[in-house]
């Protein structure tokens, strides 16, 4: 819990050092929960600056939000950080919450979205193979014979262990092949990023065009009910993502990245990296609107 003094307005505004984000987010985040919690309560004497609060009340009345009746406040690495029920024409509806600091428009987020390769839900996305498959069978060999020449020696696991364990980035619980890969990966980035780059844009090539647009949409589709609280220059700005629908693949960016139309003239961007360490740990689909 945030501590009672720590909750005003300067904080909320700061921009904080890097190793400091954290501490500030849930500062930040402490402060919009009593916001929600008291929207439309005429006696309550915001601390955290009566400007944050008014414009935060003004913004949700204008997207039809009357009453709040709950807020979960969730925060941490999870999709939402914030889970709120509330009322519109005395009916209740439930919105997801996604706050971002320091940012005005959703085109500037980094993604709005990451989906593993591996997840089961995309398992036919792209129809011929996975890429975390085509990776493993093509191109996982190059990297450990590029270790090998440094006389470190790693035995390929089966391709069953290998994928069961691929996503787990715990250093306490990660398997003793995924640890040495990572930890040479920093040695030797140059290499890795070569033979992983080759590997996505190879991948992308022989199969990115036959993607399975429905496949995608139905992913998506847990974005209907989600909001960006947006919030730059003591202004808050909320950005529903329900009203961009997928239309049509339209080509493959930069070797790495599928690109889609949508209806409203806006681009979905999937762009395939890997999460940490190029060629060690967590292979996905990294989805922006552009």
């Amino acid at each position: 819990m945030t501590d009672y003094y720590e909750i005003n307005y300067d904080n909320f505004i700061m921009i904080s050092e890097k190793d400091k984000n954290d501490k500030t987010n849930k500062i930040r985040e402490e402060m919009l929960k009593i916001c929600f919690e008291n929207y439309k309560n005429i006696g309550f004497n915001p601390k955290i600056g009566k400007n944050i609060f008014d414009e935060l009340s003004i913004l949700l009345e204008a997207n039809n939000i009357d009453k709040i009746t709950d807020v979960q406040h969730i925060g941490g690495m999870k999709a939402n950080d914030f889970v709120i029920k509330y009322l519109h024409k005395n009916k209740e509806k439930i919105l997801n919450i996604d706050f971002k600091f320091n940012v005005k428009n959703i085109k500037n987020l980094a993604q709005v979205k990451q989906i593993y390769t591996t997840n089961k839900k995309l398992q036919n996305f792209i129809k011929e193979e996975s890429y975390h498959k085509f990776y493993y069978e093509n191109y996982l060999d190059k990297i450990l014979e590029y270790l090998a020449t440094k006389n470190i020696i790693l035995d390929k696991p089966e391709y069953s262990f290998y994928v069961s364990k691929v996503n787990n980035f715990d250093k306490k619980t990660m398997d003793k092949f995924f640890n040495v890969l990572k930890t040479n990966q920093k040695k030797y980035t140059k290499e890795y990023k070569k033979i992983v780059d080759t590997s996505i844009s190879m991948y992308l090539d022989k199969y990115g065009k036959n993607n399975d647009i429905e496949i995608l949409i139905d992913n998506l589709e847990s974005t209907e009910n989600k909001a960006y609280l947006l919030f730059k220059n003591n202004k808050f700005y909320l950005e529903n993502m329900s009203s961009t629908k997928i239309k049509s693949f339209s080509k493959i960016k930069n070797n790495n990245t599928l690109v889609f139309d949508t209806n409203d003239n806006k681009k979905i961007e999937m762009m395939l990296r890997w999460k940490n360490g190029a060629g060690c740990i967590g292979s996905a689909w990294q989805i922006k609107i552009v």
